[in-house]
């Protein structure tokens, strides 16, 4: 057997630094009103992210739910606003609604609880997740409803037909 010896160029920052992302170069960045940067949220680096979403963090049980459709009063939403998803009162998850960045179609991941003190609160099998749309051009967080409504399980890949703002 060959073993090999590496170094690391640059000191990685390990998952017990994520618990304060907020980094001071992003403090103060050009991130739009209501939203804070961050260094690290759930796949994305050094991004601004609506206030009221930005605790989600990563976890091992993880479902993502897709929406054909998403709006604000029968429009579709821009692509600076966001999707959140939440059990009760906590964050689980948000992808900002750009569908280009996406790649033709964006899913919001929905983290669940995996034993971590990091991920308590966070989805179980069974339960549904809630929604909100973050209005970035009014700074505004809208209660959405989706079509239907699928219960949560780790690993689940679900497709809905629309989710939109609560009238």
């Amino acid at each position: 057997q060959i073993y090999y010896y590496t170094e690391a160029s640059e000191d990685i920052p390990s998952w017990e630094d994520q618990g304060d992302q907020t980094i001071a170069s992003l403090e103060n960045a050009d991130c739009p009103e209501g939203t804070i940067g961050l260094a690290y949220y759930l796949d994305k680096t050094e991004i601004c992210v609506p206030e009221d979403f930005s605790t989600a963090v990563v976890s091992m049980q993880q479902a993502f739910y897709s929406f054909t459709s998403v709006t604000i009063n029968n429009e579709a939403v821009n692509a600076d606003d966001w999707v959140g998803a939440f059990n009760g009162d906590v964050c689980v998850g948000a992808r900002k609604w750009d569908i280009p960045e996406c790649g033709g179609v964006c899913d919001v991941p929905v983290m669940g609880d995996d034993g971590d003190e990091w991920t308590e609160g966070y989805m179980t099998n069974g339960d549904i997740p809630s929604f909100k749309i973050f209005d970035a051009s009014e700074s505004d967080y809208l209660d959405a409803v989706a079509s239907e409504d699928i219960p949560w399980s780790n690993g689940g890949f679900e497709i809905l037909e629309n989710l939109q703002n609560a009238v």
